[in-house]
């Protein structure tokens, strides 16, 4: 592999006293450079972004993309880095780009500095302003949220018809109560009519009925328990998205995820996750001089992706006026389960059938709370 950089080419053309014929290769990152024709064809390895690409001539004379390539482009925003959404809209030139990518790298190497993201330079550079930084993020995450919904198409069948409903359930631990109770006043009216049994035979008839009742309580009590209040969330939420149904329940989930839903079940909860922002949030209080904004947030504080991700579709569900400076702490809990479904996505005809990762969240801060809601859903496995 060769490595390449500013000073690539000039090293080759040392190295052999006849003059070589040369080439101009370019980098995916914009980054060109000079080598000899032999190394063409050849892994080097960009100085700049450091990835390795296979060195290829540059053609001059290729056209600029089509309108219809860069409206392709336009219409996919989430499946781009918000560097080339700004270059797209035209608010950046690739050179700028190309040269913040290139000192975002450089400063990244620094201690400390290895979470520095592109918004934070693009605004530090004065090449965006923080509303536009703002406008690019929300575009790139609701294209996100949009792709991630066309992706979904599967979703597992029920073996045994719908699921038990909460309703239902508390009907059984009525009845199971109501049984027993009966039961003891059975025995008790025994024990009286009984020709005056002594103290002793009277406990011994009592425990006795205690004894037959307990294992058949304890069943029916195992068997009817609610499962816990994130998977009724999701199980109403799928119920909710039935193929017939004209929409969701929106209550359920942070954002629609467009599913028509015609069998599900088979679902499995995965360790959960508890995300404290107390440190994020004090980081950015210290920054006095950045607008209150959580996109804002997002694009200066550093944080673990895990974080970063649950913020992103948390924005979305605060109120309006809940600010990171105003909210006065923050604490979520990301709940994962994988599901089975066969589904469609609305406005499409074809099913398909496979397995599926749902991301539920919750979260709660002095002065505001959000119960569990579907926030986000992606494909796993499918099922052939």
């Amino acid at each position: 592999m060769t490595r390449v950089g500013a000073r690539g080419d000039r090293r080759a053309g040392e190295c052999n006293r006849e003059p070589l014929a040369m080439a101009r290769i370019q980098c995916s990152c914009g980054r060109a450079y000079t080598i000899p024709d032999d190394r063409l064809g050849t892994p080097v390895k960009c100085a700049a972004c450091k990835r390795t690409f296979v060195a290829g001539a540059i053609d001059l004379s290729r056209p600029r993309p089509s309108r219809a390539a860069t409206a392709q482009a336009i219409a996919s925003p989430g499946k781009l880095r918000v560097g080339e959404l700004a270059v797209i809209r035209g608010l950046l030139t690739r050179e700028q780009l190309n040269a913040c990518l290139r000192y975002q790298q450089d400063v990244r190497k620094l201690p400390g500095q290895d979470d520095l993201r592109l918004g934070a330079v693009l605004v530090g550079k004065r090449l965006l302003t923080q509303a536009q930084l703002n406008a690019l993020l929300k575009e790139q995450h609701q294209g996100a949220v949009s792709a991630a919904a066309s992706a979904v198409e599967l979703t597992p069948s029920q073996a045994g018809g719908r699921p038990v409903t909460d309703e239902q359930r508390e009907a059984v631990r009525r009845s199971v109560e109501a049984a027993a109770q009966q039961q003891a006043e059975r025995e008790a009216k025994a024990a009286v009519a009984a020709a005056h049994p002594g103290l002793l035979s009277r406990v011994r008839g009592v425990h006795v009925a205690i004894a037959a009742c307990v294992p058949v309580v304890a069943i029916v009590v195992a068997l009817a328990w609610p499962d816990p209040a994130a998977k009724r969330v999701l199980v109403a939420y799928l119920e909710s998205c039935d193929e017939a149904a004209v929409a969701p329940d929106a209550s359920l989930a942070l954002a629609s995820l467009g599913l028509a839903v015609r069998e599900f079940g088979d679902i499995t909860l995965l360790p959960s996750a508890r995300l404290d922002y107390s440190e994020e949030l004090a980081a950015f209080a210290r920054q006095g001089d950045l607008a209150d904004d959580w996109w804002e947030l997002l694009a200066t504080v550093p944080m673990s992706d895990a974080k970063y991700d649950a913020l992103v579709l948390l924005v979305g569900a605060f109120p309006e006026g809940l600010t990171p400076r105003k909210i006065g702490g923050l604490q979520a809990t990301e709940q994962p389960a994988v599901c089975r479904m066969v589904s469609r996505q609305r406005g499409m005809s074809m099913l398909s059938d496979g397995r599926y990762r749902f991301v539920l969240l919750k979260a709660s801060s002095p002065t505001w709370r959000c119960d569990w809601k579907v926030a986000a859903c992606e494909l796993a496995a499918v099922v052939k």
